[in-house]
């Protein structure tokens, strides 16, 4: 400790920093929620909280990084916080990343006390990169006080609905025309604006200019509004890359008319695509016209999909890394059913002989995204003999064309 507390501060802010990271895979979504990411994030928060406790020299170095991440759980934390800003004003320099989540929402005719300390929080972090709202519950539009703050903090790269309220489609308007640098948009859900009709698609929208958005989430069993893919179909995103499509197109309202939003939307933005991220959504799977849309993603270079419930992919010539779902936890079910199992195998195999028979021929890496195959090895001990033998078999198989096989934080798996 004595030597630690000679280093030059540079030093030791460097040291600090890598020591309490929140940040697992750079790659991927800041609001990306898996298993590794959370626990990865908590032991780096936990860091941070004690970094102040362990000596003067450290507390006054550690408020960068104690305050650089913030999660309110609770309405007294909202207005607590908000006094320590108000009173404290350097402390806000230091936040760039906030998340607010407890059973709660912010309609201003439900708490508007709570929502004017958010929005007071807002105003007072000039820095502030990430907003994630994740309340529990409630299903009304931003509070206006708090979208008026979010939309006039001009630091945003980052807002991400990941909870159960949602926003409107004017919300998410506004907030792509005020914030011209937004780079990431995640959306659990959306809700029609007031002047939106709740079923058939709605008038064309003017187009909305959103240049520096870069990756968009939609999980299209909540898409409520019939103005929500209109809006995002005919704004100007000529930085979108990276989608992440999360559910059931053919679930949650009108299915004529999603279907056709979907298809205009890749259509536009399709050609695009560099990354395309496919997800079930509880029980509904993700079907809908998957290797339609996918052709028109022609320069895909990277995608992700459960194997059990998506038809097999089409060949895609400048894709280079294929991510799998669902595959280790359907192959542990013969502690269950060895039929599962096996079904399970006649799926991948289905998938493998597209991927590994030069349709994608610029194929470098298949990514087992499953959190049982964290840190790269799957759980083989829980495996039927079968499933051991065929998993051996397909790690062969992919070595044999130079294909690596690694698990969803970039470790190589060896079967």
């Amino acid at each position: 400790m004595t030597v630690l507390l000679m280093l030059p501060e540079e030093i030791l802010r460097h040291i600090f920093f890598l020591a309490t990271s929140t940040t697992h895979a750079p790659h991927l979504s800041v609001f990306d929620t898996n298993h590794s990411n959370q626990y990865i994030r908590s032991l780096g928060l936990y860091t941070r909280r004690s970094l102040n406790q362990t000596s003067h020299l450290f507390r006054a170095l550690s408020w960068e990084f104690l305050f650089n991440d913030v999660i309110l759980k609770s309405t007294n934390a909202v207005e607590e916080f908000a006094n320590l800003l108000s009173h404290v004003n350097e402390i806000g320099w230091w936040v760039q990343r906030l998340k607010i989540t407890f059973p709660s929402q912010w309609a201003s005719v439900h708490n508007p006390t709570h929502a004017k300390s958010l929005a007071r929080i807002i105003t007072l972090c000039p820095r502030l990169a990430v907003f994630e709202d994740a309340l529990l519950t409630g299903s009304g539009n931003l509070s206006p006080i708090v979208l008026s703050a979010l939309s006039f903090r001009d630091s945003l790269r980052a807002i991400g609905w990941t909870g159960q309220a949602y926003p409107s489609t004017n919300d998410v308007r506004i907030l792509l025309e005020r914030l011209p640098n937004l780079e990431t948009m995640h959306l659990q859900g959306c809700n029609p604006s007031a002047h939106a009709p709740r079923s058939g698609l709605a008038p064309t929208p003017t187009s909305i200019r959103a240049p520096a958005l870069k990756h968009l989430t939609l999980r299209l069993a909540e898409m409520r509004g019939a103005d929500v893919f209109p809006l995002l179909v005919n704004a100007t995103a000529p930085s979108l890359t990276h989608l992440i499509l999360v559910g059931n197109v053919y679930f949650g309202g009108n299915i004529a008319a999603k279907t056709a939003a979907l298809r205009e939307f890749f259509d536009i933005h399709g050609p695009n695509l560099e990354s395309l991220d496919i997800r079930d959504d509880e029980c509904f799977e993700p079907v809908g016209p998957i290797v339609e849309l996918l052709a028109k993603c022609t320069n895909l270079k990277e995608i992700t999909y459960p194997v059990s419930c998506t038809s097999p992919l089409c060949d895609m010539e400048k894709v280079e890394c294929v991510g799998l779902r669902g595959v280790v936890p359907d192959l542990l079910s013969p502690t269950h059913s060895i039929d599962n199992a096996q079904t399970a195998l006649r799926y991948l195999d289905a998938h493998l002989d597209v991927l590994l028979s030069g349709g994608l021929p610029k194929l470098k890496t298949i990514q087992m995204m499953d959190s049982e195959v964290f840190g790269g090895y799957p759980e083989l001990r829980r495996l039927s003999p079968h499933s051991q033998i065929y998993l051996a078999a397909f790690g062969a198989r992919c070595a044999a064309v130079g294909v690596r096989v690694i698990d969803a934080a970039g470790t190589v798996i060896h079967f």
